[in-house]
């Protein structure tokens, strides 16, 4: 077989097991190749799609001869070295990677080669790609889905035979490849007219959104797929389209091992040889026993990783299973529909994204994940919830200073969790080691600090003494055996020629034997190489020593200097030399050169494959003897970490601590003010408008009404908000908030037709309904925006007044909110003494809506309607011509060409007096001035006034000064920006004059 032959069998063989997206890297010599076969009898190879992604140029191996085939293929390459540069371009598209390496050995005159490495988005070599940038790490999910029929039997009644119906089991698993993180989790139910296939993908939908996996597994266990689990609806329905997904059916021939007991415990043995399991086997240990869809998606899921490199799977973390009932389930992609951590789905990275991204004022890469996994899992528990409090608040009561020296200790925290896994796999590089030590004992510095705050409720979350104990050892052991400014300088793919000894002398006898050996050469090489500085100039350093891979060692100089050679040495001793000119430069070489050269190169190799072996011997010991250490440090970084973010937002955002009233008996909410965390970050231009919300065992229910674009959405997502935030330990944006923890929240809003269900709004509503009657409780948080708008008004009041109703009895909080007059009218729900009929008030003002948006008792007025059809039916093409007119009269009225920033707000931009109109077009004209219209003298110590800050924009107008004189004398007075109809409007009256 040719080389050809050898790529194309490692192409057909791992296409077919990894799908079209697989890249074959052969290396040739010192290159990785990549070939391709285009005539009329084959076509193989995806050469050209993979060199357009790395920009590189396809050629043929004999360009002199016009066919291509196996003989003379299409091929493309780089040098082997570069592997670091476009291995990950290739693996971000999406790419399987199968580098094959060749041996140094050959059989029968052909190279030997074998499959050094595969790699995916998910699986990515350490020791070559390591983006630092990516603080979630890459992350593999796992889905098995296991379907079985059921015969159900007739009823012993009417002797009428049941349906036959499907139980299914699903597991979901993750592992993060970067931090060696592995959850797992498990359910099932029965599939019939109230559970569809849809219901399961939701199920599974809602545990993957808390994951940015790179790539997904996909296990179907059945006699027959139905449609609902092909690839295709998988991926449109679970919006997997950037993600790398791998569809398979499990075939008993093929996995029969993997769902075999002895098999999963013998694996288990294999990947966790860091576990000590006692007299347990691996299935109790990690309490799967009883969870057989579990133990079977976590043996998939190393096996898969496995085939990639065995060596990813040392050192994982155990595979921890998630009880739900732990945490606050949110049900019905609650984490997408209330834009809780950024995602793929409309809400991306931006600063006001998501309210992760409101809220994360984390400074560290173990803080950060601490944090969104905190928002994906929420506590249940009331104890634990409180103890985050008192934690946050303790933190809060720290001295300025005290705060700043912590804030400078997390800054210099490096993502350790990271380097840990590194250094489990062996591939942690020696600077990074120096940065780890730095980083151990920054976190030392961070529990001394916090030891001498003895506050109780801090200290609950510090390192206990026998860890900080061992923190200070592992320390001791490091800077014992290494010299830090020289392990800073190397890392593990350094050169021969270049490896230094960063090992303190006498920690290793043979490293200071081999590195004294090379210091005697290097001083004999440069015995030499004095001897001919000196015969060339008698100073100087003309003479260079130089190093190549092909050579070793030699000298090197200008053209010119090397003909002084001749003069400068006896006739014997320039015979001895053999000189080798090129253009401008001499190499210069000689027998004793190239002798000592070969020795030093030997030495050099020898010392850097001790080095390097006493090296991974060590930290392999470090995280042997410090792995428990190592969980206790992340747990205390992350709590401390996301607790000072807390109180950062606190103090920026102004919220409150949260209030737990356990002598309810039952969840339940009473919020003072509340906001929208994400909202009110992102409207600078009117205040927010805050809500009292009551939701408890007497006001179960609220039935919201109002205009569109008056906010009824937006007061159903904070209510979801403030309760997720709050169940996390976290402040909220409300001046008071009084609760008791939810187990479930289940929202329903931006519906939609679904076209992969094929499914009207309507429909996909009514699906979602009986997903809230299947889930709600007296311990459940419903949210739903518009139910039933799908649909005629008579059957849409009908099911909204029934769906209502049901929840009251099932003493269910909830907020619905509607345009359904009669739904108000109806004596069931209007008498009802536990609902709530409410409405965010508007106002009419010559034709021009003003939004009040304050929370109100009753439905809101039925000629609403009229009147907003009065204030925008005008007919567009009139609209565009006024607006072209008002466009007109503003430019006429001109624009100051010395417009200035607000020196409170730079995003407050003084053009004209927003009273009188005044512009000053001159440099000389008077300036204008910025006015606050909450008085400064009126804001807290914090600068807050009510629940934003004084120099919010939406609190300062740009005046005049006569107007501003006005102002403060009480002839005119600024109520403040107002939402209309019309836009954003300044309010304000004028005091008449007497005469």
């Amino acid at each position: 077989m040719t080389i050809s032959d050898d790529y194309f069998a490692y192409y057909e063989q791992y296409t077919k097991e990894y799908g079209g997206q697989t890249c074959i890297l052969m290396q040739i010599g010192s290159f990785y190749e990549m070939q391709a076969v285009r005539n009329e009898t084959e076509s193989i190879g995806n050469l050209e799609e993979v060199c357009g992604l790395l920009n590189i140029l396809v050629t043929k191996k004999n360009k002199g001869i016009e066919t291509i085939d196996r003989s003379n293929p299409l091929f493309a390459g780089f040098p082997k070295h570069a592997v670091s540069k476009f291995l990950p371009v290739l693996l971000e598209a999406g790419y399987t990677v199968v580098l094959i390496d060749q041996d140094t050995s050959t059989t029968q005159g052909k190279r030997k080669r074998y499959v050094a490495g595969i790699y995916s988005p998910s699986i990515q070599p350490l020791d070559i790609v390591d983006d630092q940038a990516n603080l979630d790490g890459n992350s593999l999910t796992s889905l098995v889905i296991e379907v079985n029929s059921v015969s159900i039997p007739v009823s012993s009644k009417t002797r009428v035979p049941k349906p036959l119906s499907h139980t299914v089991s699903y597991s979901v698993a993750n592992v993060n490849m970067t931090t060696a993180v592995f959850e797992l989790y498990e359910g099932g139910f029965v599939l019939d007219k109230t559970l569809s296939y849809e219901s399961l993908l939701d199920e599974i939908f809602r545990l993957i959104l808390r994951y940015s996996s790179k790539e997904m597994l996909i296990w179907i266990k059945g006699s027959a797929v139905p449609s609902q689990l092909s690839k295709e609806f998988m991926v449109e329905y679970l919006d997997l389209h950037y993600t790398a997904v791998h569809h398979n059916i499990l075939l008993e021939s093929e996995h029969k091992e993997a769902t075999q007991v002895e098999y999963q415990n013998a694996l288990f043995r294999k990947t966790h040889s860091h576990v000590d399991f006692g007299l347990l086997e691996p299935l109790e240990y990690f309490a799967l026993e009883r969870h057989q869809c579990a133990a079977l998606n976590a043996v998939l899921a190393l096996q898969f990783i496995g085939k990639h490199d065995t060596k990813y799977t040392q050192a994982i973390g155990i595979p921890k299973l998630i009880q739900e009932y732990q945490h606050l389930v949110m049900e019905m992609n609650t984490l997408h529909q209330l834009a809780i951590i950024p995602g793929k789905r409309g809400n991306g990275a931006g600063s006001t994204s998501s309210l992760f991204n409101i809220i994360n004022k984390t400074r560290t890469a173990v803080g950060r994940r601490g944090l969104k996994q905190l928002l994906c899992k929420p506590f249940k528990d009331a104890q634990t919830i409180v103890s985050r409090y008192a934690l946050s608040e303790g933190l809060s009561a720290f001295t300025e200073q005290r705060e700043i020296n912590l804030e400078r200790l997390l800054d210099n925290i490096g993502d350790f969790e990271r380097y840990h896994r590194k250094m489990s796999l062996g591939v942690l590089h020696p600077y990074e080691l120096y940065h780890l030590i730095h980083t151990y004992n920054r976190i030392e510095q961070l529990a001394k600090e916090l030891y001498s705050c003895e506050n109780k409720n801090v200290l609950k979350f510090c390192l206990n003494q026998p860890e900080y104990q061992r923190l200070q050892q592992l320390q001791v052991q490091a800077h014992d055996k290494f010299d830090m400014e020289e392990l800073k300088r190397y890392n593990l793919n350094e050169p021969n020629h270049s490896m230094g000894n960063f090992f303190k002398s006498g920690c290793c006898s043979e490293l200071d034997d081999i590195d004294e050996r090379i210091k005697v050469i290097e001083a004999q090489v440069e015995t030499l190489r004095n001897r001919l500085e000196k015969a060339v100039s008698g100073n100087g350093d003309w003479i260079k020593t130089i190093y190549t891979e092909q050579e070793g060692y030699s000298f090197s100089c200008t053209k010119i200097r090397g003909q002084l050679l001749s003069k400068g040495l006896t006739s014997e001793e320039y015979s001895q030399l053999s000189i080798k000119q090129a253009t401008n430069t001499c190499k210069i070489s000689s027998e004793q050169l190239q002798e000592l050269s070969m020795d030093l190169v030997n030495s050099r190799e020898l010392f850097t494959k001790r080095v390097k072996q006493q090296y991974i011997k060590f930290i392999s010991y470090l995280y042997q003897e410090y792995n428990g250490l190592f969980e206790s440090l992340k747990t205390f970084v992350e709590i401390i970490d996301v607790s000072l973010s807390n109180v950062k937002c606190k103090r920026t955002f102004n919220y409150c601590v949260p209030e737990i009233d356990d002598t309810v008996g039952q969840a339940f909410i009473r919020a003072t003010a509340m906001r929208h965390p994400i909202i009110e970050r992102i409207n600078t231009t009117t205040p927010y408008v805050p809500n009292d919300i009551v939701l408890d065992f007497k006001s179960r229910g609220m039935v919201l009404y109002a205009l569109n674009s008056c906010g009824k959405s937006s007061l159903l997502r904070s209510i979801g908000l403030c309760t997720v935030l709050a169940q996390c330990g976290l402040y909220v944006p409300c001046s008071k908030f009084v609760f008791y923890p939810f187990s479930s929240i289940i929202t329903q809003v931006d519906l939609y037709d679904n076209l992969w269900k094929a499914q009207s709004s309507y429909v996909t509503e009514m699906v979602g309904l009986r997903k809230i009657m299947h889930l709600a409780n007296k311990n459940s948080l419903v949210l739903s925006d518009e139910l039933t708008k799908g649909t005629e008004v008579i059957s849409a009041t009908a099911i909204f007044a029934a769906a209502v109703l049901e929840l009251l009895v099932r003493e269910s909080k909830f907020v619905f909110t509607t345009h359904l007059q009669d739904v108000a009218k109806l004596p069931e729900i209007k008498s009802h003494p536990n609902l709530q009929i409410c409405h965010l008030s508007v106002n009419v003002v010559n034709d021009t809506i003003v939004f009040e948006r304050m929370l109100k008792p009753g439905p809101c007025s039925e000629l609403y309607g009229l009147e907003v059809a009065k204030a925008v039916g005008l007919a567009s093409d009139f609209m565009d011509k006024a607006f072209a007119i008002r466009n007109e009269l503003i430019g006429n009225r001109g624009v100051s060409a010395n417009a200035k920033r607000s020196r409170y707000n730079k995003s407050k931009r003084l053009e004209a007096c927003e009273i009188c109109g005044y512009v000053p077009l001159k440099p000389t004209d008077i300036p204008l001035d910025t006015h606050h219209i909450k008085f400064q003298c009126t804001a807290d110590e914090n600068s807050f006034t009510e629940h934003y800050h004084k120099n919010a924009k939406f609190n300062l107008v740009c005046l005049c000064k006569s107007c501003h004189i006005d102002v403060h004398q009480q002839r005119i007075n600024i109520q403040g920006y107002i939402q209309t109809s019309s836009g954003v409007k300044l309010e304000f009256t004028r005091q008449e004059q007497p005469n």
